[in-house]
This record gives C-alpha cells, structure tokens and sequence, in this order.
C-alpha cells in the first residue's frame, strides 16, 4: 500500500520535481522523508547528550572530550569506509549501520532513564555511534547515485544540504524543550524512534538507477598500498585538468594555464603501481598554454 502511494501521482513530480529534479524518483522521495525525520533525531540527541555530560560533571572538560571522542573515529575511519562502501552492498551496510544506531539510542535512553548513566558511559556511547558513522556517512552519500542516477545527483546532493541544515534547527529546538521540561532520556528514545523512518525507507526502494558493480581489483596487500590515494590525489579513472589563472589570481582572464597530472594508479586503477612522490607529479605534469573558449 506505502509503495503505490509513492507511485502514484505525487505533488513532488510538479513544480517541486522542477526545482529539485531528483524527487521525481520514489525511492528518492523515500530517503528524503526518512532521512529527514533521522537527523532530526540526530540533533535532539546530539544537544541532550551535550547537556547530560555537563550535568554530570560540570565539567567543560568532559564536555569536549566527549564531542572530540564522538568525532575521532569519523577522523580515522571514514577514509577506508569509503573504500569499503564501494565494494559491498551499500544498502545493506547502510540498513546495518542505521540499525546499530537505532540500538546504540535505545540503550543509552534506557541507562539516562535508568539513572545509571555516567560520563565514562556516555563517552563509549559517543564512541560506538562515531564509528557507526564514520561508516554510514560516506556509505549513504555513495548511495545518491544509485537513488537518483548520475543525471539527478547535483539536484540531490543540494537537497541534503538543505535536509541537514533545517534538521539541525528543528531538532536542538524540540530537545532544549524536551530536556527542561522530561529530561533528557526522551531525547535519546525519539532519536532511537527516528531511525525507524530510515529502515522504512530502506525497506521500501527498489533501486531502478543502480549502476553496475564495480571492479574489483587486486588483493589485500595492493589496497593497503592504494590508500595513500587518498592523501596524493584524487583517486578518478581518468587524469585530472585543472584549469588555473595564468596569475595565480581568481579572476577571470583570458588566457589559462593548462596542467595534466597522471592519476597516481594510473589509467588502468590497477592497485598496484607504485605512488609518486610530489617532485614526480610535477616533473610528469604537461603544462600548456591554451585560450578561454
């Protein structure tokens, strides 16, 4: 019944599918809905674990360590995640990591609502759900693509960015409401709640713009060697151009400098070349004069 709903006529396919292209795609408009709702709960958590740290210990101390140990595994992890997440089934991971979640809210609310919450507890929660983040963040942005298709994907990565910055004023605002008035544990259940409108959205897609799988390539030991990529250059199938002023100023002018860097894996992405260091891209690098069209 939800899914003929969602294929049905929808408001979204008439003057708001001409403003954001990537809602005329019902698994989309899924996502959006879900995802919504998701990050509202985010936030609701985010200022009510804020807030019962510094109840707990007054410390601000505690307070930023806490937001540090929340973040550090984003940091540290988030780069090979991203590598992950494009040789697996991301929606699968994405069902697991918005699962565990779920779990990790649920659990906390119950220790906050227990009265057996402490800031060494609440810091390891922090932890548990950065790492879960660190996988899910750039999982669900790879996803986009397989939502909306390469055609949409501008349309749909500006919706996001709206998403995510009116979540991020709903939500500390129902939970500075919630926290003065019940306390903070409601905030963690309704975050635990919201994840539920994710699993929904999940449940429901079918995922008519899925590309084709990936290559694999290499073994283990060539993608250790590989992630280097991620701090030497853009890791794409085809060279780089980056077109710069002739002045190293930002202003337009008429005559550019055209410079080619060979991608680090080389055209082929065969894993296993060895990087390059700086001098060596700048010695390989084809500079040419050429005119502004």
């Amino acid at each position: 019944m939800a899914r003929a709903a969602l294929t049905a006529r929808s408001p979204f396919r008439g003057a708001g599918s001409a403003r954001f292209p990537a809602l005329r795609h019902g698994d989309y408009r899924r996502y959006v809905l879900g995802q919504g709702i998701s990050l509202i709960g985010f936030w609701m958590q985010s200022v009510a674990q804020s807030w019962l740290v510094y109840r707990l210990s007054g410390s601000e101390l505690a307070l930023g360590t806490v937001a540090f140990v929340a973040y550090l595994p984003v940091l540290c992890f988030a780069p090979l995640a991203g590598v992950v997440a494009d040789r697996v089934n991301k929606w699968r991971l994405i069902l697991f990591t918005q699962s565990a979640a779920m779990l990790l809210a649920f659990a906390l609310g119950a220790l906050v609502a227990a009265g057996a919450a402490t800031v060494p507890l609440v810091t390891a929660f922090a932890c548990a759900l950065g790492a879960v983040g660190a996988v899910d963040l750039p999982t669900r942005q790879a996803f986009i693509v397989e939502m909306v298709g390469s055609e949409d994907l501008p349309s749909a990565i500006a919706m996001n960015a709206s998403i995510f910055s009116t979540a991020r004023v709903i939500g500390p605002a129902i939970a500075g409401s919630l926290v003065a008035t019940l306390g903070e544990a409601p905030c963690f259940f309704l975050n635990g709640a919201s994840y539920l409108a994710v699993l929904w959205a999940l449940a429901g897609m079918r995922l008519e713009n899925r590309p084709l799988p990936i290559v694999r390539h290499g073994s283990r030991v060539a993608f250790w060697n590989a992630m280097p990529t991620f701090f030497t250059g853009p890791m794409t199938a085809s060279p780089p151009t980056f077109t710069i002023p002739r002045d190293g100023s930002t202003r337009p002018v008429t005559t550019f400098i055209k410079v080619d860097l060979p991608h680090p894996l080389g055209p082929t992405t065969a894993m296993n070349w060895p990087l390059p260091t700086v001098s060596e891209r700048l010695s390989n690098a084809k500079i040419e004069s050429a005119s502004a069209a």
